[in-house]
């Protein structure tokens, strides 16, 4: 008996320290996105010479031991990680038009150290975050381009992490980049991350579209579950340049 009350206070503390300093570790950098993105466009020049709360986040990774978290905290946290990676490696190489700038082979360099793990942006998305089944991922994780999904002024928390995907998914349907409807012709234009991904969303293209229909506007979803058999999809060319300056 007293054996297991000392464990389950180790556990515990353990719990509170980890939570102590992940929240400090995070409030700078989170400092620093508000600072430095403005209305979606993101100020790399400026962020190049001011990254203390970046660099602080990349060090706080490195104590993290991922076996230990949450499903929520797990999925959070390495959509924080991912993200943050691709803003170091942006501002570490800047100015660059777009992220294939900084090498070909971008996505697959081992840059980011979870727990001691050297981790590329691949081995996250593809690894981690795609087999956690939650298709909203890509929604979150933000590959440095105009064309992927707009990179958020707040971190991802566990304990929001629903509300805070769903908003994601929610606002890149209703950009341009993301979905277009095109009712008169019956066509429904998706970015390519929808046709990179598609099993993610759905095995055929009916499921990707009720999938995608639960984050759109009541009249949009009405419209797409109507004629779900019938619409044609295209894609949208993806825009790689930087998504700032």
């Amino acid at each position: 008996m007293q054996f297991n009350k000392l464990a389950s206070a180790a556990i515990f503390f353990a719990f509170m320290v980890f939570s102590f300093n992940s929240w400090a570790s995070t409030e700078k950098y989170e400092e620093e996105l508000k600072s430095f993105i403005i209305s979606d466009y993101i100020d790399y020049k400026n962020w190049s010479k001011e990254h203390d709360g970046l660099d602080e986040y990349a060090e706080f990774l490195k104590t993290v031991e991922l076996d230990s978290l949450s499903e929520n905290e797990f999925k959070a946290l390495l959509i924080n990680a991912y993200n943050a990676g691709m803003i170091r490696l942006i501002i570490q190489n800047y100015p660059i038009e777009g992220v294939f700038d900084i090498v070909p082979e971008v996505f697959e360099q081992k840059t980011i150290n979870i727990g001691g793990r050297m981790l590329s942006l691949d081995d996250i998305e593809h690894n981690y975050l795609r087999k956690t089944g939650d298709c909203r991922i890509h929604f979150a994780i933000v590959c440095g381009s105009k064309g992927c999904p707009d990179l958020s002024s707040e971190i991802y928390k566990a304990e929001s992490l629903e509300e805070q995907l769903d908003a994601a998914a929610r606002k890149y349907l209703s950009q341009s980049k993301g979905m277009v409807i095109e009712r008169e012709s019956s066509v429904v234009l998706l970015s390519m991350v929808f046709k990179w991904f598609g099993p993610d969303f759905g095995e055929i293209e009916a499921e990707r579209l009720e999938v995608l229909s639960q984050y759109l506007p009541d009249d949009q979803a009405g419209f797409v579950r109507e004629n779900i058999e019938t619409v044609m999809l295209r894609y949208i060319e993806f825009d790689w340049s930087l998504n700032g300056d």
